[in-house]
């Protein structure tokens, strides 16, 4: 894949300030909360019709990585598993990041908030299966780590196996799975043998 440049697409545009995905990048409860930042009039504001662009967002990563980009809308071509096979997503929204540190650019989204890919897309509901790898693979190029997405995902189970996942309304963007038990080779772990401070 090539190096994305909105300044290249005739397609390109920013997000507006007062689109639900611009309040969800700056991760605020408060719908205006964008708009003020962008500068928009209290009558454009409260009306919800300010045509400033979202502002430019900042995002930590958990292994303290920081990028900095703005709320691009393009389309989005997709490629199947036959070369043939295409798919357009016009408007489709992300984060086009210009700034970095420590993280790699290029990283999709798979939680349950409506940036996310699975949610763009249209297969959060329907269902996606994804192989991780371990860190000792990433840099083998012999090495894959497959994504299966929509009805594929749910029908080619003959390997795969599921669990159910729970929703948390306190972090709905999240996946949660039921603990039950803890076993290590043959020997069950009592819950008591985990302290939060870790052990």
């Amino acid at each position: 894949m090539s190096t994305y440049s909105p300044s290249y697409s005739s397609s390109s545009l920013r997000d507006l300030c007062v689109s639900p995905l611009c309040s969800d990048v700056h991760s605020s409860d408060n719908s205006y909360d964008p708009c003020a930042v962008a500068g928009c009039s209290l009558s454009t504001l409260v009306k919800g019709t300010c045509p400033r662009p979202c502002p430019s967002f900042a995002y930590t990563y958990g292994a303290g990585g920081v990028v900095i980009g703005t709320l691009t809308r393009d389309t989005l071509t997709t490629h199947g598993s036959s070369p043939s096979f295409t798919r357009e997503v016009p408007n489709f929204c992300f984060g086009c990041v210009g700034s970095t540190y420590r993280e790699p650019i290029g990283i999709a989204g798979f939680g349950r908030g409506v940036l996310s890919l699975p949610s763009q897309l249209g297969f959060l509901q329907k269902g996606f299966s994804h192989c991780f790898l371990g860190f000792k693979f990433a840099n083998n190029p012999n090495i894959s780590s497959p994504l299966v997405i929509g009805d594929l995902a749910i029908s080619s189970n003959d390997h795969l196996q599921f669990t159910s996942l729970l929703k948390n309304p306190m972090y709905p963007n999240y996946y949660y799975i039921g603990l039950e038990a803890i076993t290590v080779g043959q020997c069950h772990c009592d819950s008591g043998a985990f302290k939060p401070e870790g052990v």
